[in-house]
């Protein structure tokens, strides 16, 4: 377990004690980034490596970062942390997403996030290779692309992970699927805005072309996604649970196939829960599960290419 200054704790599975404590250099979640998400820890079992991502806990120059000890000795597993302040999108960036792993392919995935707009800098996605001390393999940023009339973009803060799908197309392809807000601008020479919305997209893990993408008027800013058997979910800010369908993205599409509704009385329109969904929906035993802000646990039916059940 990691606490938010970036300590872990291995826990005694006899007595729930802590054996020992790593102190790592990072506060998981970033400094001072409203909203935040903070990193919770990733496995790979096939290298037996432990990863925690943050921003720097010392007020350092090295900006974001993903750290990589050995599960067994809690020794460093990488030279050094791996740092992202040479990559000019990525300057005043910090990391809000927890690590995601790939044993399959041997990478560790992980998103940063703006602290502020900031114009033409962009939200990114890297690609790290887990057995060569944190090499970043590629990197991508995650500027949509929905076109005109939209003209220009500048990313919002949000602490969402990156998902990642080792199956997809029956096991033929491999994605990383992010989440990401903006705000949008009509140019026309005068610059004006033209409202907020999220970008669903999705690359090829192996080596970060875009293959698809989506997009929704639901600002999405702390929920990750969650992917079941070729579907998408994710979570928005006005307590909604999109779904999409993903066997559609090697065909350049990303259809919404489902919104969900609490069933009360909202007009013609789907009804939101209480709240905003903050953490990603959970897919088990046939069934959508959420827990609102306000702690209400919702439950659906789950959904297929088709639509929901």
């Amino acid at each position: 377990m990691v606490d938010t200054g970036g300590n872990i704790f291995y826990l005694n599975p006899g007595n729930g004690q802590a054996a020992f404590t790593i102190n790592s250099p990072i506060n998981p979640g970033g400094n001072n980034v409203v909203p935040v998400s903070a990193s919770s820890l990733a496995v790979s079992t096939a290298s037996n490596m432990v990863f925690l991502a943050g921003t720097d806990a010392y007020g350092n120059t090295n900006g974001d970062e993903v750290c990589a000890y050995n599960a067994t000795t809690a020794a460093s597993a990488w030279t050094a942390c791996q740092t992202f302040s040479g990559n000019l999108t990525a300057q005043n960036n910090l990391i809000g997403s927890s690590p995601v792993v790939s044993d399959s392919l041997g990478l560790v995935f992980v998103t940063d996030q703006p602290q502020y707009l900031q114009g033409t800098n962009s939200t990114n996605l890297y690609a790290l290779e887990v057995n060569n001390n944190g090499t970043v393999r590629w990197n991508v940023s995650l500027i949509p692309t929905p076109g005109s009339p939209w003209d220009s973009y500048s990313p919002l803060p949000y602490g969402g992970s990156p998902a990642y799908d080792d199956s997809a197309n029956n096991g033929s392809s491999k994605y990383v699927i992010t989440v990401s807000p903006y705000s949008c601008y009509y140019s026309y020479g005068h610059g004006y805005p033209c409202g907020e919305f999220s970008a669903i997209q999705v690359f090829n893990a192996l080596n970060g072309n875009l293959v698809c993408s989506g997009y929704t008027s639901h600002i999405i800013s702390q929920s990750s996604p969650e992917v079941v058997d070729g579907v998408i979910y994710v979570g928005t800010d006005d307590g909604y649970v999109l779904a999409y369908d993903e066997t559609k993205c090697s065909s350049g599409s990303l259809p919404n196939i489902w919104t969900s509704s609490t069933g009360n009385s909202c007009g013609s329109g789907p009804c939101p829960m209480d709240s905003p969904l903050e953490g990603p929906p959970v897919v088990s035993y046939n069934r959508i599960h959420a827990v609102s802000e306000n702690g209400t646990l919702y439950v659906w039916n789950r959904c297929d290419a088709a639509g929901c059940w």
